[in-house]
């Protein structure tokens, strides 16, 4: 080899070596299981706030959401979190999507603050229209959600339960 192929191939794999690649998208679900949601309720029933029961890691943060209503259904989808800066002050967060109804139980949710548009579908709601299980088919979230702050012990198994048949990895999602 000549000094002039060994100095290239040494450039080469330097120049590849700056090259990264994306990173992944976190999945917590299973995307070769079918994903269903519920006819159960819609619109009117998910209207109002809700609070989050269930999240995985990245979402942990998140304390209620609530389901804004528009002209004929939901509007939008406010996400209330706690933002604490560097000194450890911390404050209510509120981040509001617009909300496109996608069909029954199912809406495109966007936002300026985001880089795309995601998806929240009901995958379950008891008869009683107190707990809910919503995430999107990607996987990329999923929720469970009450109308209370605590109890319901065995409606948060039953959405546990119904996420798991849905594809979601549940080992991963954090319950309060």
């Amino acid at each position: 080899m000549t000094l002039r192929f060994r100095l290239s191939a040494v450039f080469i794999l330097l120049l590849s070596a700056c090259v990264q690649a994306p990173a992944p998208q976190t999945s917590y679900r299973d995307a070769a299981v079918p994903i269903s949601i519920i006819t159960r309720g819609g619109a009117e029933a998910m209207t109002g706030p809700w609070f989050v029961r269930g999240a995985y890691p990245a979402h942990a943060n998140i304390h209620t959401v609530s389901f804004l209503k528009g002209r004929g259904g939901v509007a939008a989808v406010e996400f209330l979190q706690s933002g604490c800066d560097t000194s450890g002050n911390c404050e209510a967060v509120s981040d509001i999507w617009a909300a496109e109804s996608l069909g029954h139980n199912r809406w495109r949710l966007t936002s300026d603050s985001a880089d795309g548009p995601i998806e929240m579908w009901v995958i379950w709601i008891d008869d009683g229209l107190r707990t809910a299980a919503v995430g999107t088919p990607d996987g990329s979230y999923a929720y469970i959600l009450d109308r209370k702050a605590t109890g319901g012990q065995d409606r948060m198994t039953a959405a546990r339960e119904i996420l798991e048949f849905n594809g979601y990895n549940i080992s991963a999602l954090a319950m309060r």
